[in-house]
C-alpha cells in the first residue's frame, strides 16, 4: 500500500478527538489498548563481542575531538590540559553518555579556556553551541565563524567543519530569511563542498562513522529546504562517480530521498497535500526503500539502514508487520541502537500506525532484557517520554501516565538495576538524581528525600528540574523530611 492510497484517503484525527479517546480510556483505569502488540519483536542473545552503542559512539567522538587535540596542540600552553578536558566533555555531550555535562556547562568552561588564549576550533565550536542553546545568536555566530577559520588549518576531519559551517548558515538564514547575502551563499557552497569531502573520509572498516555520516549527511540537518536539496544533489552526484563506500552511498541516498519525499508532501495534515505532492512523496519513498534495502543487503551487521526503513514504512503506510520486521533487523545488528527505537516509537504514535500501548510494551520488553550495562533497559524511559509528549501534544494529560502504578514499577525496576550495575559506579549520583526526579514525577514524593540522601556529592539541580519539572529547592522544602537533608 502506498502513501497516496492510504494517507490521502484518511484525514488525520483532530488533536481534540485523540485527546478525548485517551482520556476516556485512562478514566477506565488503563492506557490505550491495541489489537496487535509488539509481540513479534524479540531481542537476540548478546554476542561475545557486543559493545554498547553509546560506548562505540563515545569512542568515535573522543577519537575525532580530544585525541586529535592531544596529538596536535601546543601542550606548553597553560590552558592545554583544560582544553582537552573540554573536548572530552563535549564528546560525552555529543554521545549522551551517562553523567555527561550539559552543553551549557561544557560551553562555560570552553569560554574560559578561549579567554585564556585557546583558539582550537573544536573548543570555539563548543563556545558557539552554548551561545546558541542560550539563544545568544550573535555571540554564537561569532564563535562559529572563528572556529571555521581555525578548522581550515586544523587536523580535524572535514565532517567537524561541516557541522560548524552548517550551524553558522542556520543562524545567518534565520536573520536573512529570503534575502540571502553573498557571504551566506559562499558559506553554503563551502558547506556543500565539505559534505562531498566528508563522503571520502569514511572507511568501510569504521562501523560507527559509516552509520553516523550516513544519517547526518543524508538528512543534511543543518540547512533549509533549498540548501538541503543542493547538498543532496551534490552528494548523490559524487556517489555516482564511484570510489565511495557502497554501503555509505546507499544510506546517504536513502536519507536524501526521505527528505525529498517530505519536501514534496509538505508538513501539513493529509487533506492539505496536493495530488502532485502525494505523487512525489510516494516516488521518493520508493527510492528510499530501494536504497535502504540495498544497504541492508550489503552489510547486515549495521543497524542504520533498517532503522531508516522504519521511517519509510511509516510514510508508505506499509503496516506494523513491516515495521516490526525492520526493527528486528536493526536490533539484531545492535540491540541498543537508539535511532531505531526513536523511529519506531514515532511510527507507532496513534496518528500513524500504532497506539501508546504498543510503545509502552516495547519499552517494557527492552527493560526486561536487564542488560543494564547497555542502553537497552533505558528505552523504557524513551517510551514513557514519547507517550507523555504525545498526550501533551494532543491536549491529553501526561500526569495520568506518570501516576499509573505500572509506570512507577517500571521506574523502580530500571533504577534498581542501574544502581546495582558495576559498570555504572562512576555515574551512581547521576542515576540517583534521575531516580528521585522520576519518583517526584510519579507522585512518590515521600520517597524523594531517601533517594537523594544516597547521593554522595551535591545533587544536580538542573538534571532534577529537567525531569521532575520542579526545582530541587522546592522539592526539598515540600517533601516530608526535607529538613533532614
Amino acid at each position: 500500500m502506498n502513501a497516496t492510497s492510504s494517507l490521502a484517503r484518511l484525514p488525520f484525527p483532530s488533536p481534540a478527538s485523540l485527546a478525548l479517546f485517551a482520556l476516556v480510556l485512562m478514566a477506565a483505569g488503563r492506557l490505550p489498548a491495541e489489537d496487535s502488540p509488539s509481540g513479534d519483536i524479540s531481542f537476540p542473545p548478546r554476542s561475545a563481542d557486543f559493545v554498547p552503542w553509546r560506548q562505540q559512539f563515545y569512542a568515535y567522538n573522543l577519537r575525532t575531538c580530544g585525541d586529535i587535540f592531544r596529538t596536535t596542540a601546543d601542550h606548553g600552553q597553560p590552558w592545554a590540559k583544560t582544553a582537552a578536558h573540554v573536548l572530552d566533555d563535549l564528546s560525552a555531550y555529543f554521545t549522551e553518555t551517562p553523567g555527561a555535562p550539559s552543553v551549557t556547562a561544557v560551553s562555560a568552561e570552553a569560554v574560559e579556556v578561549c579567554n585564556a588564549g585557546c583558539d582550537d576550533p573544536m573548543v570555539l565550536y563548543a563556545c558557539g553551541l552554548g551561545y546558541q542553546a542560550g539563544q545568544q545568536f550573535d555571540q554564537a555566530a561569532e564563535a562559529f565563524a572563528k572556529a571555521y577559520e581555525r578548522f581550515k588549518v586544523s587536523a580535524y576531519p572535514a565532517f567537524r567543519t561541516l557541522r560548524c559551517v552548517g550551524r553558522l548558515i542556520g543562524i545567518r538564514l534565520m536573520k536573512e530569511r529570503a534575502a540571502i547575502s553573498p557571504q551566506t551563499e559562499a558559506l553554503r557552497a563551502e558547506w556543500i563542498a565539505l559534505g562531498v569531502r566528508s563522503l571520502h573520509e569514511v572507511s568501510a572498516k569504521d562501523a560507527v562513522a559509516r552509520q553516523f555520516y550516513g544519517n547526518i549527511l543524508g538528512s543534511a540537518i543543518d540547512g533549509d529546504k533549498a540548501t538541503r536539496e543542493l547538498m543532496h544533489a551534490a552528494l548523490i552526484a559524487e556517489i555516482a562517480k564511484g570510489g565511495i563506500d557502497s554501503w555509505l552511498g546507499e544510506v546517504v541516498t536513502a536519507y536524501a530521498e526521505i527528505d525529498r519525499a517530505w519536501a514534496a508532501r509538505g508538513g501539513g495534515y493529509s487533506n492539505t497535500v496536493t495530488e502532485a505532492g502525494w505523487k512525489g512523496f510516494a516516488e521518493h519513498l520508493d527510492q528510499a526503500e530501494t536504497h535502504f534495502t540495498a544497504a541492508w543487503a550489503l552489510d547486515k551487521t549495521l543497524a542504520q539502514a533498517p532503522a531508516g526503513m522504519i521511517t519509510v514504512c511509516m510514510g508508505k503506510s506499509s503496516g506494523v508487520a513491516a515495521e516490526r520486521t525492520w526493527m528486528n533487523r536493526a536490533i539484531s545488528a545492535q540491540m541498543d541502537f537508539t535511532d531505531a527505537y526513536a523511529n519506531l516509537f514515532n511510527a507507532w504514535l496513534p496518528r500513524w500506525d500504532g497506539t501508546h500501548a504498543m510503545i509502552l510494551e516495547l519499552g517494557r520488553k527492552a527493560l526486561a532484557t536487564r542488560a543494564f550495562d547497555s542502553g537497552t533497559p533505558e528505552i523504557v524511559l524513551t517510551a514513557l517520554q514519547t507517550v507523555a509528549r504525545d498526550l501533551r501534544d494532543t491536549k491529553g494529560d501526561p500526569n495520568q501516565l506518570w501516576k499509573d502504578a505500572q509506570v512507577w514499577s517500571d521506574i523502580q525496576t530500571l533504577f534498581d538495576g542501574l544502581l546495582k550495575e558495576p559498570s555504572r559506579s562512576a555515574v551512581r549520583d547521576w542515576d540517583l538524581v534521575r531516580y528521585a526526579a522520576y519518583a517526584w514525577r510519579c507522585g512518590r514524593n515521600d520517597l524523594v528525600p531517601g533517594i537523594l540522601k544516597r547521593v554522595t556529592g551535591t545533587p544536580d539541580a538542573e538534571l532534577f528540574r529537567s525531569i521532575a519539572h520542579e526545582t530541587l529547592d522546592t522539592v526539598m522544602k515540600a517533601a516530608k523530611g526535607a529538613s533532614d537533608f
